[in-house]
């Protein structure tokens, strides 16, 4: 098809933590957003602890502007809460410049992920019993032993 070699590895980028670029725990301490949270939370979790790209006061930020590309809540809305690639360009000019403060950006994530949150949650209710709503995509027992290789037994049904 085409006459290319295929690459050994492929350039992949890792969002931080909430904390910030740097090493991830695996501790578990490491403060997170769920899908269980609540507006209050997810606000209260983004303004305490997502790292800012932005300068130590108002004043320096105002004069330096913020980095984005470091900048946790900026790096959220990039990949996942904004779809509107002219906002994020818009919102990443403006922290650059000075004139968005960390805090209205925190503020506008915060926002969106509760946005998002709430309707996941809002979906998620109006479901039955999981496994009641999952039953009509559960393979057959026939399925799954088209769906192995030969060799392997099959014979018991993983999801009992």
């Amino acid at each position: 098809m085409f006459s290319v070699d295929k690459p050994a590895a492929l350039l992949s980028k890792f969002l931080p933590t909430l904390s910030g670029p740097g090493k991830m725990s695996s501790s578990g301490d490491a403060p997170a957003i769920f899908l269980t949270d609540d507006r209050e939370t997810v606000e209260q979790k983004i303004q305490t602890h997502a790292y800012s790209g932005g300068r130590s006061s108002i004043d320096a930020h105002r004069e330096l502007g913020g980095d984005p590309e470091v900048d946790v809540a900026y790096q959220l809305l990039y990949y996942f809460f904004e779809d509107d690639d002219e906002v994020v360009e818009r919102l990443a000019e403006e922290y650059r410049s000075g004139d968005l403060l960390s805090g209205e950006l925190k503020a506008y994530a915060a926002e969106k992920i509760a946005d998002f949150l709430e309707a996941h949650q809002e979906r998620r209710a109006a479901l039955g019993d999981l496994k009641s709503e999952l039953e009509p995509y559960r393979l057959t027992q026939d399925e799954r032993t088209r769906a192995r290789p030969e060799g392997l037994d099959c014979s018991s049904d993983p999801n009992d």
